[in-house]
C-alpha cells in the first residue's frame, strides 16, 4: 500500500515537474515572439525616420502606420495577439560631451499596456531640433492652434508622447507623420500623431503648421 502511495506521489511529482517547465518554456517562447515582433516594427519604423532626417532636401515627410497587435502565444487576453502602447521620447544633448553641435535623441518603444513593460526600443540621434506634439484623439477640437499641444517634460527633462494604436470609440492613435524643415539653416524635426482614419493625419499636420507659423516672424514655413 505504502509502495502504491509513493508511486503516486511520485507521478504527481513527476506531471508538476513537467507542467512547470512546459510553462515556463511557452512563457518564454511567448516573450521571446513578442520581442522579436516588436523588434521588426521598430527597424522599419526607425529606418523610415533616418530616411526624413537624412534626407538632402529642404522638406522631406513620411507617414508611418503602426499594426494594431504583435503576435504572441496566448499570453495575453487577447489569446495570439499582444495589444499595445508606442512611446515616443525626445532627449536634448545626449552627445553634449562629444560634439559642439547640439545633438538629440529621438527614441521609439513599444511597450506592454498591462505593465508598462518596454518590449523593444530603439534610438536615433541627430542634430536636428526636435519637436514632438501631442495628440488628443477624444477631444474632438478642430481649432488649429489648441487641436495639438506640446508635452511637458518630466523631472528629468525628457518628452514623450504615448499612442494607443487601437482605442474605441475615437479614432485610434495607430500612425506618426514626421516632417523635416530646413529653416534658417536648422534641421527641425516634427513628429505628428494622427490615424489612419478619416484623412487625420493630413488635419493634423495642418495643425502643426499653424502651430509653427504662429510662432514665428511672418508666419514663414518651408514646406
Amino acid at each position: 500500500m505504502l509502495d502504491y502511495i509513493l508511486s503516486k506521489l511520485n507521478m504527481l511529482i513527476l506531471v508538476t515537474a513537467l507542467f512547470a517547465i512546459g510553462s515556463y518554456f511557452a512563457f518564454y517562447l511567448a516573450q521571446s515572439l513578442e520581442k522579436q515582433q516588436a523588434d521588426t516594427v521598430l527597424s522599419q519604423i526607425t529606418e523610415d525616420a533616418f530616411g526624413v532626417i537624412n534626407s538632402s532636401s529642404i522638406c522631406h515627410e513620411v507617414t508611418l502606420t503602426l499594426p494594431p497587435y504583435i503576435n504572441t502565444l496566448g499570453r495575453s487576453e487577447g489569446g495570439n495577439k499582444l495589444y499595445y502602447l508606442f512611446q515616443i521620447n525626445s532627449q536634448e544633448n545626449v552627445l553634449a560631451d562629444l560634439s559642439t553641435d547640439p545633438a538629440n535623441a529621438l527614441i521609439f518603444s513599444i511597450r506592454t499596456k498591462k505593465d508598462n513593460q518596454v518590449l523593444s526600443a530603439q534610438r536615433i540621434v541627430t542634430n536636428a531640433h526636435i519637436q514632438i506634439f501631442e495628440w488628443d484623439a477624444r477631444s474632438g477640437t478642430t481649432d488649429p492652434l489648441t487641436a495639438l499641444k506640446i508635452p511637458v517634460p518630466d523631472a528629468l527633462g525628457n518628452i514623450f508622447v504615448t499612442l494607443n494604436p487601437v482605442a474605441a470609440p475615437t479614432p485610434p492613435e495607430n500612425a506618426v507623420k514626421l516632417v523635416k524643415e530646413v529653416y534658417n539653416g536648422e534641421t527641425y524635426l516634427y513628429v505628428i500623431p494622427c490615424s489612419s482614419r478619416v484623412h487625420q493625419c493630413e488635419t493634423n499636420y495642418g495643425y502643426a503648421v499653424a502651430r509653427i507659423k504662429s510662432t514665428r516672424l511672418g508666419g514663414v514655413y518651408n514646406c
